[in-house]
């Protein structure tokens, strides 16, 4: 289903940014 994939996508996506943003607070 279209609309799944796109809630997919968006999830994986903001998981990427998340995992990014925790990263870079613990190195600070």
């Amino acid at each position: 289903d279209k609309l799944t994939y796109s809630i997919d996508e968006a999830g994986f996506t903001i998981a990427q940014t998340y995992r990014r943003f925790r990263a870079r607070a613990n190195n600070s």
